[in-house]
């Protein structure tokens, strides 16, 4: 196993974030599919071509102009976020696709709950009130219909939908502030970081950063490249630590979550994170960026 590394430069918060949703969804499937066996990589990617080949025009030309060398299944892992406040089964519909039977009861709701769940994170010094702030239908309580649905489907185009749904749905989890939300003694909570601003505010009281984007864009990390493929070749070849890799139970990827809330919140609120917490944060980016690819390319051999 390649030892992890990360660089540990300060790097500007400022601008555009290349946000998790994007090239770090794109980034973690293109290093599972390279853990994939041949036969296996060349199923899925006829697969996800089926998908891709539906976007629109200027949608097609984006990912082949700004991630060319990525693989297909990795260009739709983007769709699940473009497509939240659609219902599930106008997604089948569209296509002239029965929505599948695992899935029959969402089939009127959207799927913009299905990205996160909310484990609360008490940080007083006071006793830690007793919270319950998930929904029933969460990001991880989404994945087994998913992936059975996957099983039973009998067509090419649904099972690009289901695949698109799962490999998103994995590297979501594996961002601590999709699964983990700060609460006071209230029970109020900051919504996974969104209602947290991580920058001195500016004219306005104007917030330019909340916490959850600062890690959806890898604390700072990703704005380090300028191009998609620089930075695909830091992570090329990286592994994670096998017997973690091999940990493919949810309720452990949250409980590994959970023990990132401490670090998350040692930033204060409405200040710019020091160099020390974006080294640190960058760290465990990197290393859950690895650790979501090595598993979700498990899921894949076996799906």
């Amino acid at each position: 196993m390649k030892k992890l590394f990360v660089f540990l430069l300060f790097v500007s918060l400022s601008g555009s974030v290349l946000s998790w949703s994007g090239e770090g969804h794109i980034l973690i499937v293109d290093l599972a599919v390279e853990n994939l066996s041949p036969a296996k990589a060349r199923e899925l990617e006829t697969i996800a071509r089926q998908l891709e080949r539906s976007f629109d025009t200027d949608r097609r030309l984006y990912l082949l102009n700004t991630y060319r060398n990525a693989s297909d299944l990795a260009k739709i892992s983007i769709f699940p976020d473009r497509i939240r406040g659609a219902s599930l089964g106008e997604l089948f519909e569209q296509r002239g696709l029965a929505i599948p039977l695992p899935l029959a009861q969402y089939a009127n709701a959207d799927t913009s709950q299905w990205h996160y769940t909310n484990q609360p994170y008490f940080s007083g010094a006071s006793e830690a009130p007793q919270c319950n702030i998930a929904s029933d239908t969460n990001v991880v309580s989404v994945l087994p219909p998913l992936m059975e649905s996957y099983k039973l489907a009998e067509d090419d185009m649904s099972r690009a939908i289901l695949l698109a749904f799962i490999i998103h749905f994995v590297s979501d989890t594996h961002q601590p502030l999709h699964t983990i939300s700060r609460v006071d003694q209230f029970c109020e909570h900051d919504l996974g970081g969104n209602a947290f601003c991580a920058t001195q505010r500016g004219f306005g009281d104007r917030c330019d950063m909340n916490l959850h984007a600062l890690w959806d864009g890898a604390v700072g990390l990703f704005d380090r490249f300028d191009t998609y493929d620089t930075l695909h070749q830091v992570f090329a070849g990286r592994n994670a630590d096998p017997d973690l890799a091999e940990e493919l139970d949810t309720d452990r990827w949250l409980r590994e979550s959970y023990q990132h809330a401490r670090f998350i919140y040692t930033l204060r609120e409405d200040q710019n994170p020091d160099d020390i917490y974006i080294a640190d944060g960058q760290h465990i980016a990197f290393t859950q960026i690895v650790l979501a690819a090595d598993r979700l390319g498990k899921i894949l051999e076996e799906l």
